[in-house]
């Protein structure tokens, strides 16, 4: 594309916000990656989730660091209610700060942990003290970094599952953009999936993407105080 969101490549360079305003423009277009992503290993991801689902005990706790922490907080209430169980967000900073608070109940439990550059030592060792911990403690990684830690900590333990996600996903600008949406449209593929709902989301991102820069432009060019 020679443009995004109505501006030239060549400005956008020169300005240093081509990376930023490019995560924008492609988001909706990431949003359906990242389900066709979840998709692809549908049955492999089913078969591994179902023994810990069919427990009425189980505690899922969804886990991050800084901006991934707020992917958990978002999801959370409504994944609550999706699948009528108990669901918190815990960010890993705080775990690891005060274990004895989040894991003091031995219970089966799924962490899933959302990680853009799967490197976080703060998710690593929040996999590390739920294990330990608990007796039975299960992990579901989202990140978008095939070769982090955490995507390597899960390959050959059958008590983890790594999905990376599209390689777009992996922002380049100074904010997480597609890695926040892709990872929360992951996990609610995953365990809620509703692709009606999923297509207008999507309908409606490409229509804000295509149709209202030039009203960003507008308000932009306002005199504000």
């Amino acid at each position: 594309m020679n443009a995004y969101l109505g501006i030239e490549r060549e400005r956008l360079a020169a300005e240093k916000s081509l990376w930023t305003a490019q995560e924008i423009a492609l988001q909706p277009q990431l949003w359906d990656d990242a389900a066709a992503t979840v998709q692809r290993r549908r049955a492999e991801i089913d078969e591994w989730l179902r023994p810990y689902l069919e427990d009425p005990r189980l505690r899922i706790i969804l886990c991050g660091a800084g901006s991934s922490s707020f992917v958990g907080q978002t999801l959370a209430p409504w994944l609550s209610g999706q699948l009528r169980r108990r669901v918190e967000a815990v960010a890993t900073t705080d775990l690891i700060g005060r274990p004895d608070a989040y894991l003091a109940e031995d219970v089966p439990t799924l962490m899933i942990s959302f990680s853009r550059s799967g490197g976080s030592p703060e998710s690593a060792a929040s996999i590390d003290l739920g294990s330990q911990l608990l007796g039975e403690c299960r992990h579901l990684v989202l990140t978008c970094n095939p070769e982090g830690d955490l995507a390597r900590f899960a390959t050959g333990n059958p008590d983890m599952l790594c999905l990376q996600l599209p390689d777009q996903a992996c922002d380049r600008g100074f904010a997480m953009t597609g890695s926040y949406t892709s990872m929360q449209v992951s996990c609610a593929g995953i365990f809620a999936p509703d692709p009606e709902q999923l297509d207008g989301a999507i309908r409606s991102g490409r229509f804000v993407v295509e149709n209202l820069a030039a009203r960003a432009h507008a308000l932009a060019k306002g005199t504000f105080e």
